[in-house]
């Protein structure tokens, strides 16, 4: 059975948007994707001071994974998740 990368986005308890990515990108491009979407619903400020290095004045941590393991999650609300489904 193959593998594919569910990923959802959420507002609150409520699914705003799902798409299915090839099982085949790794954890780093999921990661990487799910943080695009992330910053969409952040302004051009956050996204510079979430750009920052963690120890310079003004870092947030608007854009960092949140958690380990499965799923994969970035953002506050709303936020993304990625986890593997059967297709």
């Amino acid at each position: 059975m193959e593998k594919v990368w569910r990923i959802r986005g959420w507002d609150g308890e409520n699914v705003i948007f799902e798409c299915e990515m090839p099982g085949q990108m790794s954890e780093t491009e999921i990661s990487v994707t799910l943080q695009l979407l992330a910053s969409r619903h952040l302004s051009e400020r956050q996204v510079v001071n979430a750009s920052l290095r963690k120890n310079i004045l003004g870092y947030v941590r608007l854009l960092q994974r949140v958690g380990r393991g499965l799923p994969i999650t970035y953002g506050e609300n709303p936020y993304y998740t990625a986890d593997f489904k059967d297709k």
